[in-house]
């Protein structure tokens, strides 16, 4: 955990430079305020989702006070964990309603016609390996 614990820092701070403390400190502003109003207690990145889960993001359990959730802002203190707790948030939501989940949706499947795919073409068309596109085939 030592190794990784600087890389929400040093990923701010390049984004800082790319595109200027002030828009960051924006998103950070806007990310924040969103994570509040979340219930679900989420880690600071994005979760794996295994075949056996059918493609589905798992549901967190519920979090603690709004107090707790504003300590752990202060002491998160970067973007691109906030931005994976929100997109993860988001993903839930969508995932809640569907009967396919948002990775698949958005990766496989977005690429299939009326008029048919070529198998060989879609790993080419989704950006993800065969291997991900069989699992979300089956």
């Amino acid at each position: 955990m030592e190794v990784w614990s600087p890389l929400p820092a040093a990923i701010d701070g390049r984004w800082r430079t790319r595109l200027g403390a002030t828009m960051v400190d924006r998103l950070e502003r806007a990310l924040g305020t969103i994570f509040e109003q979340l219930s679900i207690d989420q880690p600071a990145d994005l979760p794996v989702i295994h075949p056996t889960q059918g493609g589905k993001t798992e549901q967190p359990p519920n979090r603690g006070s709004a107090g707790e959730a504003t300590a752990e802002l202060a002491r998160l203190g970067a973007v691109s964990p906030l931005l994976s707790r929100v997109l993860l948030a988001f993903t839930l939501d969508v995932e809640s309603d569907a009967r396919t989940s948002l990775s698949i949706s958005a990766n496989t499947l977005r690429v299939l016609g009326v008029a048919g795919t070529r198998v060989r073409d879609v790993p080419r068309l989704t950006g993800v390996s065969r291997d991900a596109n069989v699992m979300a085939a089956g």
